[in-house]
């Protein structure tokens, strides 16, 4: 059978499993695309009915346009009836207002009505200053991120009763907006502590996958990242050599992980600091040129231009040698986070001249542009 790829923005590695996702609204300087490398998820309300109440919707693909009706006496709402789907005490809902909408203010909730009305969490955006307010009843992780044409709002709970028979998500507006419109799309609903980008149904962990120049020996690895500070264990950010297995099964592979703390390391043998939240550049070096020199028998880790962890190299499997950058932690556990502007190429040139010195990473940290590397300087 062949494999069937729907098209949510998605890149697929040549194995046919999930890659990324493409991003445009979250980068770390102008003229470049990022990658959010996916974790497995599933979205709750795909395929769910919905109703009204003192007011009409339009489906169109995956986005809802509700109109208040003329009563005034009464708040308008879209209900999403989820059934019984609670698996976990923690959810993570996520939508895209449209800024062309002409309400005030919009509520949203999940709550139950087996054994009365019970609601899990609760906020409110309003549109004029956008702005949340009023998280309340469970409510935390509430964001908002302006995206241009709209704005990207998030909530969770941690505190989900999951014996209820019925559940359901709701969009509010008050009855002062009689006869008034708004427009939400990529309406997603999870059972994760963060959200993730949209899916209709739902889909695999994901892992970017490259494989490496045949002599990975000789090897830079340059790319710009940004992971949460949601972090409640340690993923990969990337590994070279094994590619899949216990993450603490090191004899074939060398792994570059954040720590719940935030700090990152090479294996555990090194650990310092790490920034959520914010872009920031990475520069994987593996000098092994001459097995014979123990200086050059190494990894190495540059962030923003500056060299913070270094480590014996050791050797990788030949069969299965690749790059990955992947969401997967161990086993179940992934975290989505995003890359751009990947490089990979030689360290050294033919005759063991350093090409990637400590000023060029500097330099090209600095200049913050889509990576152009001279033509003697090309990927093998």
């Amino acid at each position: 059978m062949a494999l069937v790829k729907t098209d949510y923005g998605l890149e697929y590695n040549t194995d046919g499993s999930l890659c990324v996702t493409k991003r445009k609204d979250d980068v770390p300087f102008a003229e470049v695309t990022s990658y959010a490398v996916e974790e497995g998820t599933t979205n709750l309300l795909s395929g769910v009915t919905t109703t009204d109440y003192y007011g009409t919707h339009t489906q169109t693909g995956y986005s809802y346009t509700f109109t208040a009706n003329s009563d005034n006496t009464v708040s308008h709402y879209l209900r999403f009836n989820l059934g019984s789907v609670m698996s976990s005490a923690t959810v993570q809902l996520g939508f895209y207002l449209k800024k062309s909408t002409n309400i005030s203010q919009i509520r949203f909730n999940l709550g139950t009505n087996d054994g009365g009305n019970t609601n899990y969490f609760w906020g409110e955006f309003v549109l004029s200053t956008a702005t949340l307010q009023n998280i309340s009843q469970g409510g935390v992780r509430a964001q908002v991120r302006d995206i241009g044409n709209a704005w990207f709002i998030t909530i969770g709970s941690d505190t989900v009763d999951t014996s209820k028979a019925n559940y359901f998500v709701d969009f509010v507006i008050p009855s002062s907006d009689a006869n008034k419109v708004f427009t939400i799309y990529y309406v997603q609903l999870e059972h994760k502590p963060f959200a993730t980008s949209f899916v209709d149904g739902t889909r695999p962990a994901g892992r970017w996958k490259r494989p490496l120049p045949t002599d990975y020996h000789n090897l830079v690895v340059s790319f710009w990242n940004k992971y949460p500070s949601n972090l409640d264990f340690e993923p990969h950010l990337m590994q070279l050599g094994l590619v899949g297995g216990n993450r603490y099964d090191f004899t074939y592979k060398r792994v570059f992980a954040y720590t719940a703390s935030g700090d990152y390391m090479i294996n555990t043998s090194y650990s310092s600091p790490g920034i959520p939240d914010v872009w920031q550049f990475w520069t994987l070096i593996v000098d092994a040129y001459d097995p014979n020199d123990t200086d050059k028998y190494k990894i190495k880790i540059y962030r923003n231009g500056v060299n913070v962890a270094e480590t014996a190299f050791v050797e990788m499997n030949p069969d299965t040698t690749a790059f990955s950058i992947a969401s997967l932690a161990n086993y179940d556990y992934y975290q989505g986070y995003l890359v751009a502007n990947l490089y990979i190429g030689n360290y050294r040139d033919d005759k063991g001249n350093i090409i990637w010195t400590d000023e060029y990473i500097d330099f090209v940290y600095k200049q913050q542009k889509p990576f152009n590397i001279p033509k003697k300087r090309a990927l093998q």
